[in-house]
Order: structure tokens, then C-alpha cells, then sequence
């Protein structure tokens, strides 16, 4: 079982994003091969997406770019 849970994994995630923007907004998370996958959206007028991955067992950020997220299915 992962060290780091859901809300272990945010929070990290949002003291990471803290360093660098004062919007944080959490959109998506999921967890793939012991990796949490969290989509932020750190825009403040407009959405600006980002990704951070948060290692499942040592709670260590091991990843940061920027998503591309549609809330929408499209049809």
C-alpha cells in the first residue's frame, strides 16, 4: 500500500505549486503505477493547467509540466 494517499499527495502537490502561483485549483487526480497524476489549474483570469506527479511511496515530487485537460468529452 502507498505511503503517500490521495490528500497526502495534494497537499504536496499544492506546497509545490505554492512556490510559484497564488491560484491553485485542483481538477483531476488518479494514481498510475504508483504515481499520483494531480491536474491544477493555476490561472488566475484564465485556465492555465499544469501536471504534478507526487511518488506514491516517498511522497517526492518526480514531475511538472504543463496538462492539457478537457473537462468535456467530446461527443
Amino acid at each position: 500500500m502507498a505511503e503517500y494517499d490521495m490528500e497526502d499527495a495534494i497537499k504536496k502537490a499544492e506546497e509545490f505549486l505554492e512556490e510559484h502561483h497564488s491560484t491553485i485549483d485542483l481538477k483531476s487526480s488518479e494514481i498510475d503505477n504508483g504515481v499520483w497524476q494531480l491536474i491544477f489549474d493555476v490561472g488566475f483570469l484564465s485556465q492555465q493547467l499544469k501536471e504534478v506527479k507526487v511518488n506514491a511511496n516517498s511522497g517526492k515530487v518526480v514531475g511538472y509540466t504543463d496538462a492539457d485537460f478537457d473537462d468535456e468529452d467530446d461527443d
